[in-house]
């Protein structure tokens, strides 16, 4: 019997791209899906409009009475989730037909890992695609040696919004950290997913990360990003799991600090 994936879209007030990722979502020849479309926007008619049009099969809608933060909204739609496997897609990005059975398989190959991630493409406006992820990495990577690539940018990977996950994980995890506009909160989350796991890669299947002018990481302040990094600084001495690692891994943690220190900074 196939696993339950939740796919999980957050909507704000821009509906411009929502019809691309309801396509890459119908898309799928995952069968077993729980597809829950949030309303952060107080959108009301308009976005159910969006939907019917664009969007043919089962879904679950969601609508906040009033607009929460970002990060607020992602761990609500985590809570929300029914399935064994759970992935966040934002409503102006897309993922490849095979995205959710390649990367099943690949967790269900590889069941110590946590997390799988598929190979990335960053497109923009217009769907064109500007930088692409590596794809020779290893199909099994512990956390340690995962953290190192991306902290050294070795990996070409530009954003870990999308990927999928043991909904179980992410939420023992604690979901996403909430600082400012979300700078640094999905990075923060995979690096408490990497500490003493696995990591799973595909190549075989693609997210599509849609980078544009009024994209959310444009449209922030200097004044958010400096918040959201002294908050990140201080999240990685202060979270309780990050604080157990240390404790039992000393050398190891003080090495991943010092590479996720870096990579906050050169952001």
């Amino acid at each position: 019997m196939n696993k339950l994936v939740t796919i999980a879209i957050p909507v704000y007030k821009s509906l411009s791209y929502l019809p691309n990722a309801l396509q890459a979502v119908e898309q799928q020849d995952y069968p077993e899906l729980e597809v829950i479309i949030s309303d952060n926007g107080m959108n009301g008619s308009q976005l159910t409009n969006v939907i019917e049009k664009h969007y043919f099969k089962p879904y679950k809608l969601r609508q906040n009475a009033t607009t929460v933060d970002v990060v607020t909204h992602f761990n609500q739609l985590i809570e929300a989730a029914s399935g064994e496997y759970f992935l966040l897609l934002c409503d102006d990005d897309e993922i490849s037909a095979n995205y959710v059975s390649e990367l099943v398989t690949t967790l269900e190959k590889y069941p110590q890992a946590a997390v799988a991630l598929s190979r990335q493409d960053v497109i923009d406006a217009s769907g064109a695609v500007t930088s692409s992820s590596i794809d020779n990495l290893p199909s099994l990577m512990s956390g340690e040696d995962f953290l190192k690539l991306w902290c050294l940018k070795k990996h070409g990977f530009k954003c870990f919004i999308t990927y999928l996950v043991k909904t179980e994980a992410i939420k023992q995890a604690g979901g996403y950290p909430n600082f400012p506009r979300g700078f640094h909160s999905d990075g923060a989350l995979l690096a408490k997913l990497c500490l003493n796991q696995e990591i799973a890669f595909s190549k075989q299947c693609t997210f599509r990360w849609r980078r544009y002018g009024a994209s959310n990481g444009d449209t922030s302040t200097t004044q958010d990003l400096t918040k959201a990094t002294k908050l990140f600084l201080h999240f990685l001495e202060s979270d309780p799991i990050n604080l157990e690692f240390a404790q039992r891994y000393p050398e190891k943690w003080r090495q991943f600090q010092h590479w996720l220190v870096q990579l906050a900074w050169s952001i």
